[in-house]
């Protein structure tokens, strides 16, 4: 018995010091620690349910979940620490004092999941509204003066509620607030289309708290115009002109201008809108009426800087419709269907078919619901013809692959300047491509009519062309020396490209070098030096798909900003997140699976954060970081630019062949 009582006096002074350190400690910290100690020493039993409900007098307890626990003095620690946690936290962000938070007749329950409350479920009605997940970030674990830190997440959620939780983050100053608000700017099309979007935010700024005095009431009608008015700001600075393309969006955006201009409170925020979205908010400054775009350019001989502009919905083209005598030029809206070309032409859809056809021959029909106009191969032609006279159509003159290689006619001009017009070029398609389009490219784009997919499909197109454009080049040399120049010249390319981080025209280069009909010229490829040798293969290990491209990957997480990513892969990995999980689970929005697909679309932003300027002539190597170090070269660049003019009217209208059976044709035709 002594001794027993001796044991218990110990353990009582080692609880005692336990709970000294605990009370310096931070409260996360404090809860796990509490948590192992009620597993080691304490008799498991169970306790009845409860829960916590928000009311108008605050957090009470009415039941308590099902838990397994030791000490009922331990437990209610435990409870109450999480509780006060949880109310700080949702404090902060305005869902519990907020009187938009429920609404009247609304009961509003926060059910903890467990003992450390990581999980909570806002419940309205009896039914789930919201799910946020609460992480702790811990600051300098080793550092004496240790933080710790709670970052609320929502997982699942409705759309109003998780509107609502984003506009109540926009409030704090909290780590991780802008991230909220970008996924959800990002990722709203899927979940909350722009008009319901614009009709939830009408109603945040024409609702009025009923409860509290009036100055109270004031104040809060004050703070939900200040949200809207901050969510609107950078809806505004991440879309901007795409806007315009929603008959919906610019009557939103004219209204609350209307009530901004109204309110002297929110002044500073009127002058932000009104200085830098000022073609958005004002009918007088709206930009000049947009020209035809023609679908088949001419050749480009303008000044190489010229910069392409953004596609947009609302704009029109110049399609060529051909027949077997004639050709028609159209004036057509960029998202026109089959039936409406055929309309537009005056021939009878059910004894007419619109037909597209490749440099090669290869006919693909078009059905009635298709898009008549596509920029992935800007090769192909438009035929109008009878179900008779398909069989009878031939490729038209323009579309005729070459039959030498007309690289050989810049062999005097250096792989430099080469390798910087086809990085200039990408950089204009990829810097005209919002990062919305990979969405609706992964999820449909027909199920987002505001929307376009055409600059991104230029871009693939751009990629396609240039792997192509070398096998084709290859392929058309007759003579086995010219070959080996090219051969060692196009490797030459892509390491300059890698240098530029250009990794899009880089990978085309490297994938065209590794075509089935390039890789198989043995004779060709024994007589390059061996030091260019390593080089290309130190480049198809880079391009290895072995383990998801993960040589690939670890070479683009190293490149700063500007950089030109490699598109595909990016593709790839949304589509997977995409049909992986489902974006609707038991009527709540999957928002972490918003999240994920917003960190790869953000990728497109990070690789643009920093402008990329003209790349200088006289050093094609120095990629700009600064206007001011551009502008002191622009005299000599100029020069450069008139002497070069050729290479750019050569880089922007290659010709290429597309089709692999013509390709290997051709190979075996020189090496059997």
């Amino acid at each position: 018995m002594p001794r027993v009582r001796k044991a218990l006096r110990l353990l009582c002074c080692l609880r005692a010091v336990k709970d000294d350190v605990e009370d310096n400690l931070p409260v996360d910290i404090k809860l796990h620690q509490r948590e192992e100690l009620r597993r080691e020493t304490c008799p498991q039993r169970e306790i009845g349910p409860r829960k916590m409900v928000l009311g108008s007098d605050g957090i009470h307890t009415e039941e308590f979940p099902k838990m397994r626990c030791l000490n009922n003095n331990l437990t209610q620690h435990v409870l109450e620490d999480s509780r006060a946690e949880i109310k700080r936290a949702l404090s902060s962000t305005g869902l519990v004092s907020d009187p938009l938070a429920g609404g009247e007749g609304t009961k509003t329950e926060i059910t903890l999941k467990d003992v450390n409350a990581s999980t909570v479920d806002i419940e309205e009605n009896g039914k789930t509204v919201l799910v946020i997940n609460r992480s702790t970030q811990v600051f300098a674990p080793n550092a004496p003066n240790a933080s710790c830190s709670s970052e609320l997440q929502v997982k699942f959620g409705t759309p109003a509620k998780i509107l609502q939780f984003v506009l109540c983050r926009l409030d704090t100053a909290a780590h991780g607030s802008d991230t909220l608000v970008c996924t959800f700017l990002l990722t709203h099309h899927l979940f909350m289309p722009s008009e319901e979007l614009c009709s939830a935010l009408l109603n945040h700024l024409s609702s009025e708290p009923s409860v509290g005095s009036e100055l109270e009431r004031a104040a809060s009608t004050l703070r939900t115009r200040e949200r809207v008015g901050k969510l609107v700001v950078q809806w505004v600075a991440l879309y901007g002109l795409l806007l315009m393309d929603n008959p919906a969006v610019v009557r939103f955006l004219e209204k609350l201008t209307r009530q901004i201009k109204g309110n002297a409170h929110l002044r500073m925020l009127r002058l932000y809108i009104t200085t830098r979205t000022p073609m958005l908010l004002d009918k007088e400054q709206q930009p000049p009426k947009r020209g035809c775009r023609q679908l088949y350019p001419p050749l480009v001989c303008g000044s190489p800087l010229q910069i392409n502009r953004p596609i947009r919905v609302k704009d029109t083209v110049l399609l060529k419709v051909h027949q077997p005598n004639t050709c028609v030029t159209l004036k057509l809206p960029l998202n026109v269907l089959v039936k409406d070309v055929v309309a537009a032409m005056k021939a009878s859809a059910a004894d007419n078919v619109l037909v597209r056809m490749n440099p090669t021959g290869v006919k693909t029909h078009l059905k009635a619901e298709d898009r008549a106009i596509s920029f992935v191969d800007m090769s192909e032609r438009v035929f109008l013809c009878s179900t008779n006279q398909i069989n009878k159509l031939v490729t038209l003159q323009d579309q005729l692959c070459p039959q030498n290689s007309t690289m050989l006619t810049l062999k005097n001009r250096s792989s430099k300047s080469i390798a910087a017009q086809l990085t200039s070029y990408d950089w204009e398609l990829f810097n005209a491509m919002h990062e919305t389009e990979l969405l609706y490219y992964v999820v449909g784009r027909h199920k987002f009519p505001n929307g376009t997919t055409a600059n991104l499909e230029r871009f693939i197109g751009r990629f396609n062309e240039v792997s192509f454009w070398v096998p084709t080049e290859l392929l058309c040399c007759s003579s086995r020396g010219k070959r080996v120049t090219l051969l060692k010249k196009f490797i030459n390319i892509a390491t300059i490209l890698y240098k530029q981080q250009n990794i899009n025209s880089f990978t085309a280069v490297v994938y065209g070098l590794c075509n089935n009909a390039v890789s198989r010229l043995y004779d060709t490829w024994e007589r390059l030096p061996k030091r260019v040798m390593k080089t290309f293969q130190r480049y198809e290990q880079m391009l290895d798909p072995l383990r998801n491209h993960i040589a690939l990957r670890q070479v683009v997480e190293k490149l700063s900003p500007p950089y030109i990513p490699y598109l595909p892969l990016i593709l790839k990995d949304l589509t997977f997140l995409y049909n992986a999980t489902e974006t609707l689970s038991h009527g709540l929005v999957n928002f972490e699976k918003m999240s994920t697909m917003s960190k790869h679309l953000s990728i497109i932003t990070g690789c643009r954060n920093r402008p990329y300027l003209p790349i200088s002539f006289m050093n094609p190597d120095k990629v700009f970081s600064s206007l001011q170090s551009w502008q002191a070269t622009f005299t000599d660049c100029r020069s450069a630019v008139d002497r070069d003019r050729t290479i750019c009217h050569y880089t922007r209208n290659l010709k290429v062949i597309t089709d692999q059976v013509k390709l290997n044709k051709m190979s075996k035709t020189i090496q059997p």
